[in-house]
């Protein structure tokens, strides 16, 4: 039928419909998003918006930095496009959009539609290209289809009236259809891309209104109708109805104004004959079915009337069991839309976008989506229907729960996480960071410079410095609490970038490294000590061979004497002070070896007495020290060298903690049985059947505070002032008392003093006495008729000595520098020596590899080791290795006769 022919009734009926179907069209191109790369010269993307990213199938921000070449599906396309890229540059024709293919990153083959732009710099030379790329694989599929259809709305498309425009958040024109141009009679409209639209070319354009309008569209993101009439450069009035409807990118955010202008002038004259011709349903259904969105469109009770291939794609059902349905089909009932109500309520403002809720599919999956919609009214504002569009989330929110995984990771850290601005004003930190640096909540230090929590101000500069050049910053700095102190950290700072790679802020891990510190200082005084005590054994070596030879020099003399001689007691006393001597010389490598444990039994009343000789040299003469020592006491097993470390701790801390250098430091050694008794109120830990041995320390002392007396033991605990304790001395104590298997209790009161009373447990019932001093022995005539004794000593005048006074005893005494000389003399008269005398430390060979080699030749020889001191050899490893006797330097001469007589019988 010809439109001549059609009554005036039939053509209104025509106009209903086509408004109708041209409100549907406006509300559905207000959801609609395209694919945005910018790109530089060489292809590489520098900019991509979400859809893009959706489109090639990529995480959000991958995109950045990769080259389009990549995403097309074979090497003819891509030289193709990078030689259509050259030929940009350099002949710079008109923007053409065309249709090409693309490769995602999942390896499938889309269609593509790509309208492009020109990227220039201030100077106007090209720098770039921007993409708008839409995917049209599903719409040429179904164009595949309705090839007849096709025809049509190409050929609708061709003679359209429709004048289409795009005009960008800035409102400059990007785009005009064929349409407009022709209206407007316009030569180049490449001429006004990029300008502020209305453009002055028309003046009689209504600016203001039209500028109004842009504005409200994209404040409010409502579609809003404007008729006016405008004069092309003819003169001629032309009436047009703009439509102007905003077009989201996937965020739902307004991307550009899409200015839909509809030639109203004949509608003036016959406006039948211009809605007759205004849009073609089988156009908008070809639309609709080839959006990438789930599409669904209602009717005012909630029923399915309309949905595209998108929706059976993501939901699993097949289209006749939506149709007819209620749109709560679709919806979870508790967290979605289940009835025509709630929709209402949900878009009761007539628009709504990305609204979070639950869709579930066929299969019962629950899908997250973001819903956007739009309401249709009639003429009269009744509501017709909806439309749904629906994006399916469940990859954001699979990102979403890795962040929070992250989050949860960074709060629950141990280290001390956190970040600043670029202007150094804090912005973040973590539980840990809270309780190291002693904030209660994170108020206290948000906005606040950073430099107020770190002590860096003289090396800010440098460490910025390092950030923007290298990313990272690693470093020991002293870090500030809130209450103003300082403690040290081990920092690791980076500089944290924003998308497009620019600085955007700091992050820091810290770490509290004060007890490491406190480590470094223990292992700087260890080595100290144990320098020290290498010194010491030196030192140790070479006095105990000149004590030797005094005191060994002065009972050879002594032996020669008459018994009434005046000269006998000053060579006495030259024997007492050497005996001192050497004793004191046991006392300090006794200290230095304190790391030895080798538990013995021992008269420990010695041992005790020895120590507090030591304390009295390093103690203020003003403090008395008082000792109840009994000559006889109970043997209990103990390494000599801790049960000194023992005492000296305890009494060092004592006169320190007589402060002002008076009072009494008092130590006292007694014997307990203690079956079940109560020590100083104490319960006695100990299982023994034979008693405990107790030792006492007590002073007059500032004593130790109640609430602390409880942790005196742990490591690193100390009452003193920064720099005089570590806080380890008492906790030592107690781990040898315990490896003794003994118990320490402590008595305190504030200015009444301290007393510390140590339980050892003895391992049998008689008592020991203390040895006695071996008597001065006499000239003996005539000793063990040809017994040959080879002596190795390196020092002359212990050689002369113990040959003139073995040669006294009556023996046969032949003596060598080194023990490379006795070994050799040995190999020469293996039948000629029945015992080796050797010292330890020799130049070319020491007394034990001596021994080891003359062993390997005769292992029945009796050896007896002398040392001064030495760390090589302990008396223990001297028996496991055959040599059968050790004796430590100086050796009385008594004791060294006595030695030799047991090892050659023991020979005999």
């Amino acid at each position: 039928m010809k439109y001549e022919d059609k009554t005036k009734e039939q053509l209104i009926d025509e106009l209903k419909y086509l408004q109708k179907t041209k409100e549907s069209y406006n509300c559905l191109i207000e959801t609609i998003t395209f694919g945005i790369e910018d790109i530089d010269l060489s292809g590489n993307i520098l900019f991509a918006n979400s859809a893009q990213h959706q489109q090639y199938e990529c995480e959000e921000g991958e995109l950045i930095g990769k080259n389009i070449l990549e995403f097309l599906p074979s090497d003819e396309k891509r030289n193709s496009l990078r030689d259509y890229l050259k030929f940009l540059v350099k002949e710079q024709p008109p923007p053409t959009s065309y249709v090409g293919q693309k490769k995602t990153k999942k390896g499938r083959v889309i269609e593509v539609e790509v309208a492009w732009n020109y990227r220039r710099d201030n100077q106007g030379q090209v720098v770039g290209f921007t993409f708008v790329n839409t995917d049209i694989t599903e719409r040429k599929r179904i164009d595949e289809k309705l090839k007849d259809s096709e025809k049509k709305n190409r050929t609708w498309l061709e003679h359209s009236p429709v004048c289409t425009k795009i005009i960008d958040l800035n409102f400059n024109l990007q785009y005009m259809s064929t349409a407009g141009i022709n209206a407007l009679k316009i030569d180049d409209i490449t001429q006004f891309y990029g300008k502020p639209y209305p453009f002055d070319f028309y003046p009689e354009l209504p600016k203001d209104s039209m500028t109004k309008n842009l504005n409200k569209v994209k404040e409010t993101g409502k579609i809003i109708t404007q008729e006016a009439s405008v004069a092309n450069i003819d003169g001629k009035e032309l009436w047009y109805q703009s439509i102007f409807v905003p077009v989201n990118d996937a965020k739902g955010r307004i991307e550009y104004i899409m200015v839909v202008s509809i030639d109203t002038t004949e509608r003036k004259q016959s406006e039948e004959k211009l809605l007759a011709t205004t849009v073609s349903k089988d156009y908008v259904e070809n639309i609709l079915k080839s959006m990438v969105e789930v599409l669904i469109v209602a009717n005012s009770d909630a029923t399915i009337k309309t949905i595209n291939q998108a929706t059976l794609n993501l939901l699993g059902y097949e289209e006749q069991e939506l149709i007819e349905k209620n749109i709560g089909l679709i919806f979870d009932k508790e967290q979605g839309l289940s009835s025509w109500t709630r929709i209402e309520r949900l878009i009761q403002k007539g628009v709504v976008h990305n609204v979070e809720t639950i869709c579930l599919s066929k299969d019962g999956r629950r899908i997250p989506v973001l819903l956007s919609g739009s309401v249709m009214r009639d003429k009269d504002g009744q509501i017709q229907g909806i439309i749904c569009i629906i994006n399916d989330i469940t990859e954001l929110k699979q990102a979403e729960e890795k962040l929070k995984r992250k989050e949860d990771i960074i709060e629950s850290a141990t280290s001390c996480i956190a970040t600043a601005n670029l202007d150094g004003q804090m912005t973040y930190g973590n539980p840990a960071f809270l309780k190291v640096w002693g904030f209660e909540k994170a108020e206290e230090f948000l906005n606040k410079p950073i430099l107020d929590y770190w002590a860096i101000t003289d090396r800010y500069e440098e460490i910025m410095e390092a950030l923007k050049t290298k990313g990272e910053w690693k470093s020991e700095i002293e870090a500030i609490r809130k209450d103003g102190s300082f403690f040290p950290v081990h920092i690791s700072a980076a500089m944290v970038f924003d998308a497009e790679g620019n600085p955007s802020g700091l992050m820091s891990t810290s770490t509290d490294i004060t007890e490491r510190k406190q480590l470094e200082v223990q292992l700087q005084r260890s080595s100290k000590m144990e320098g020290l005590g290498n010194l010491a054994g030196g030192i140790a070596h070479e006095f105990n061979n000149i004590m030797g030879a005094i005191l060994g020099n002065a009972e050879i003399a002594t032996m020669n004497l008459p018994i009434d001689s005046d000269v006998r007691e000053n060579l006495e006393n030259i024997s007492k002070s050497g005996e001192r001597a050497a004793n004191l010389v046991r006392q300090i490598m006794t200290f230095s070896r304190m790391d030895v444990t080798c538990l013995k039994p021992i008269n420990i009343s010695s041992v005790v007495k020895d120590a507090l000789q030591m304390v009295r040299s390093t103690t203020p003469v003003a403090i008395e020290i008082r000792q109840n020592i009994p000559k006889e006491c109970f043997t209990i097993m103990a390494d000599t060298s801790q049960i000194y470390q023992i005492i000296l701790n305890l009494c060092i801390n004592a006169c320190q903690a007589m402060g002002d250098g008076v009072g009494v430091l008092e130590v006292t050694l007694k014997n307990e049985r203690c079956e079940g008794c109560f020590l100083n109120l104490h319960v006695c830990r100990i299982k023994t059947e034979t008693g405990c041995l107790q030792l006492v320390i007590s002073d007059t002392g500032s004593g130790i505070p109640l609430e602390d007396q409880g942790k005196i033991f742990d490591p690193f605990f100390t009452t003193k002032e920064i720099g005089k304790g570590t806080g380890l001395g008492l906790a030592v104590v107690h781990g040898i008392i315990e490896k003794h298997q003994g118990m320490i209790t402590v008595e305190s009161k504030i200015g009444k003093g301290t007393t510390f009373s140590i339980f050892f447990p003895t391992i049998e019932s008689e008592v020991h006495k203390e040895p006695t001093k071996e008597p001065i022995l006499k000239k003996v005539a005539g000793g063990t008729p040809m017994r040959h004794i080879l002596i190795a000593e390196d020092e002359p005048f212990l050689v002369n000595m113990y040959q003139k006074f073995l040669e006294g005893q009556g023996y046969i005494v032949t003596t060598c520098g080194d023990g490379s000389e006795a070994l050799a003399l040995f190999k020469k008269n293996l039948d000629k020596f029945d015992l080796v005398f050797t010292d330890q430390a020799m130049p070319k060979m020491p007394g034990k590899y001596l021994s080891q080699e003359l062993l390997k030749i005769k292992p029945e020889l009796p050896i007896i080791l002398a040392t001064g001191y030495s760390d090589l050899i302990t008396e223990e490893d001297a028996k496991k290795s055959g040599i059968r006797k050790y004796l430590n330097k100086p050796i009385a001469l008594p004791k060294l006769s006595q030695t030799i007589a047991e090892c050659l019988k023991k020979s005999d």
